[in-house]
């Protein structure tokens, strides 16, 4: 009996600690850290510019004869699979494709002082240690994990511009810590331009660097603070200097305050004979080492460490709470640490005094709105821009007005295309601020100057020196023998035009409006009726010869084929089934991309596009095919979304290192899975609606900034019972397949009832079909 009682005991608690479970703790860092997803583990608070994690290898962009594929991997720094650290650098990008950043590497060290990171063959060859995932763990917030070569215990936390670290050093007669002003992602020998280290007193360290990667000429400030004095310390700068000037007269190396060059390497000495703590707070600006003091004294004031890592958690607590859900705790997983991996970028860029480093170099103020930074807008504007709308409203008004000012201080007075730390890295296509501007503008999210964002809309699409603009206004499309990736161009200048066409429509500007109508028809121009793919074409009108509409190269579409591309067209799918012929053709070219085999030639000319992320040949891992399952809605066939729906979100996603199946991408691929499970999905931002797809949650509650909430209820979902039986919207039967932006801000209730056949009468009316410019 008293055996009973305690197992009984056991489950009371254990149920009692399962409904106190918090949406952060179902997050789990992890998940993406593995091949494709490019996420890091480390600490940050939602939005921070610092997002201190370790790296686990030093593989560099190239070793001096062409592009190291090998670097792709590194994307953030950081691969579940290794088994060394190099250390803890204090920027990364969440999932991106391309990469930077790595700043300022951080690692506690004992015994012989080494250096030169080593390499993972041979990690005793440098400062580098081995570590286990069984003594690793990751939080929203905090990272902790033991290097395993020294028997130190690390412990990170953050601030929105400062990262904390706390090493727990064995007794030893030889405590380190190395600074490396060297290491970088995507590193290349001669990437730092030049660095600076100064040491201000014996707890106190600043200095700067420039870089020459990603971002062309990228300064980052640091200001490094000490628990501890430090005994001793050296400054190196490895490299060979053919002018020396008088500084020669002084032994720079060791206890020498201040130091300059490309090749600077750090060490700090610390009497931990008998062991214990070192912290420190390591802080950063865009602006100056007196800013990164600054925003470290304001946000890191004491030496609490577990202060800050509360107040990291409660600042999680706060953005993931935003949306709450009812599922599985599989599904749980998946769809909290997407709200988070949703909430690392953009990254605040100004300073707790309002200063910034603007794109023209010069130093801004803004009381106004917060400056913020890290736009990987090719990939963002299509699901996590509009999930902003919904639960970001104020820093959605912040990063508009961030962009606002890029383009106020652009030489070439254009929005940003891909911007980070005060630079235009101008990678991927389109001009795909437009669309974030436009789609809040639409949504009534309307703090920032409105003539300004028009001006700077219609000035970004009348570039004409950039990427091919000129030809597409002149011929009506992107010529391929002039512009490379012609086809998926020409898509993506119509889809943004057609969201100009809108803001110009609103505002009563009728001339605009009409020019950039017919901007967005554009589209038609390159669709083939023999084949019936919308291909490239040469600048006399003659279409790309050598057709394969499988590959992913040579053929005018980016990380694309002909297959998927074509039917980027998120403004007009009624469009495109005219041109195909009706709603039966768009069906049939869906049911054969979700099961056709592709084979590895047509898909080897992208690193991006790979078999994990691939459903026959429509390509989840990427981010041009995120609206294809919707597309069956407008083909009065909404039941095949729904079951499209399902499978997406139980094969794509897993709560496990590798399971993501494309890059994050700054968090669009989270995106989509967020808005997936809730049941609607923004299809053509701008458009003000949401296409209802299939819920994958039994319960889910929106938390909205004016006060409202919005309700989603699937009843009786399971496995099996993936169809819409019939939706009910605030007590009333609801038949449209698409919600309103006001639907949802406006609060409320929208009931899904499910069954597991689909039913063929629900959303398949004339009216029930979302929108498309083609009436």
């Amino acid at each position: 009996m008293k055996s009973i009682k305690i197992i009984l005991g056991l489950l009371i608690y254990t149920a009692l600690v399962a409904q106190t479970k918090t949406s952060y703790n179902y997050v789990n860092p992890f998940i993406g850290t593995d091949d494709m997803g490019h996420t890091f583990p480390g600490a940050s608070v939602p939005f921070g510019l610092v997002q201190l994690s370790p790296d686990t290898d030093t593989a560099m962009y190239s070793y001096g004869d062409g592009y190291n594929p090998e670097v792709y991997r590194y994307c953030s720094g950081y691969q579940y699979k290794d088994e060394t650290i190099v250390g803890f650098s204090h920027t990364h990008f969440n999932g991106t494709g391309h990469s930077d950043l790595g700043d300022f590497l951080i690692m506690p060290a004992t015994g012989d002082l080494k250096l030169n990171p080593g390499t993972k063959e041979n990690p005793d060859a440098g400062y580098r240690s081995r570590f286990r995932h069984e003594t690793e763990s990751a939080q929203p917030g905090y990272y902790t994990v033991k290097l395993d070569d020294y028997n130190i215990t690390a412990e990170l936390t953050a601030s929105e511009h400062s990262g904390f670290h706390k090493y727990n050093f064995p007794p030893s007669e030889n405590a380190h810590v190395i600074l490396d002003l060297v290491h970088a992602i995507y590193n290349y020998d001669g990437k730092v331009v030049w660095s600076s280290v100064r040491v201000e007193n014996d707890t106190l360290v600043t200095g700067y660097r420039q870089t020459n990667g990603w971002a062309r000429e990228r300064t980052a400030y640091f200001a490094m603070s000490f628990s501890l004095p430090v005994e001793s310390y050296g400054l190196i700068n490895d490299e060979e200097l053919i002018y020396k000037g008088f500084w020669r007269r002084w032994n720079e190396d060791k206890n020498f305050p201040e130091r300059a060059g490309h090749n600077l390497k750090c060490y700090f000495n610390f009497d931990l004979k008998d062991g214990g703590d070192l912290m420190i707070k390591f802080a950063l600006s865009g602006v100056s080492t007196e800013n990164a003091i600054e925003n470290m004294n304001a946000e890191i004031p004491t030496w609490d460490f577990d202060e800050i890592k509360n107040k990291a958690k409660e600042k999680w607590e706060k953005e993931l709470s935003k949306i709450t859900i009812e599922a599985s705790d599989e599904r749980k997983i998946n769809f909290y640490t997407s709200m988070y991996h949703s909430f690392l970028n953009p990254s605040v860029f100004s300073d707790v005094n309002g200063e910034y480093r603007g794109l023209d170099k010069n130093i801004h103020h803004s009381d106004e709105f917060t400056n913020y930074t890290i736009f990987s807008l090719w990939d963002t504007y299509r699901a996590l821009h509009p999930l902003y709308t919904i639960i970001q409203q104020k820093r959605t008004n912040d990063i508009i007005n961030s962009m606002l000012a890029h383009y106020e201080q652009s030489v070439h007075k254009i929005l940003p295309v891909w911007s980070h730390w005060a630079n235009e890295n101008w990678c991927m296509i389109g001009y795909h601020a437009v669309p974030v501007i436009v789609d809040a503008y639409m949504k009534g999210i309307r703090g920032y100057d409105a003539a300004i964002a028009f001006e700077a809309v219609t000035a970004s699409a009348n570039y004409d020196s950039f990427d091919g603009i000129g030809y597409y206004k002149k011929c009506g499309f992107v010529p391929e023998d002039f512009i490379s990736s012609s086809a998926s161009k020409t898509l993506e200048y119509a889809y943004d035009d057609w969201t100009i066409y809108k803001f110009a429509e609103l505002l009563g500007k009728h001339k605009t409006a009409a020019e950039f109508k017919e901007r967005a028809g554009y589209f038609k121009n390159l669709y083939d009726k023999k084949t019936g793919f919308i291909r490239a074409k040469n600048s006399n009108g003659g279409w790309k010869s050598n057709f394969d509409a499988t590959a992913t190269g040579g053929q005018g579409y980016i990380e694309g084929n002909a297959w998927n591309y074509s039917l980027y067209v998120p403004h007009d799918i009624k469009g495109f089934i005219d041109l195909l012929g009706g709603d039966d053709k768009l069906v049939t070219w869906l049911d054969s991309l979700f099961i056709m085999e592709v084979s590895d030639e047509s898909i080897s000319h992208s690193e991006d596009v790979t078999r994990v992320g691939m459903i026959g040949n429509y390509v989840h891992g990427n981010e041009p095919s995120h609206h294809v399952p919707y597309m069956y809605n407008y083909a009065k066939q909404p039941w095949k979304t729904q079951e499209r729906i399902h499978q997406i979100v139980n094969t794509m996603y897993k709560p496990k290192p590798d399971g993501l199946c494309g890059n994050d991408d700054c968090g669009q691929m989270s995106a989509w899975y967020i808005f997936s499970s809730l049941g609607f999905y923004p299809v053509a931002p701008g458009s003000n609606e949401y296409v209802i797809g299939s819920p994958c949650v039994n319960h889910a509650v929106i938390t909205l900034e004016n006060g409202n909430t919005f309700v989603i209820e699937a009843e009786n979902l399971t496995d099996e019972n993936i169809y819409i039986q019939s939706v009910e919207l605030n007590g009333v039967e609801y038949n449209k397949s698409y919600l309103l932006h006001e639907d949802i801000t406006n609060g409320g209730k929208i009931i899904f009832r499910m069954g597991s056949s689909p039913n063929k009468t629900w959303g398949v009316s004339d009216d029930a079909i979302p929108y498309s410019m083609t009436e």
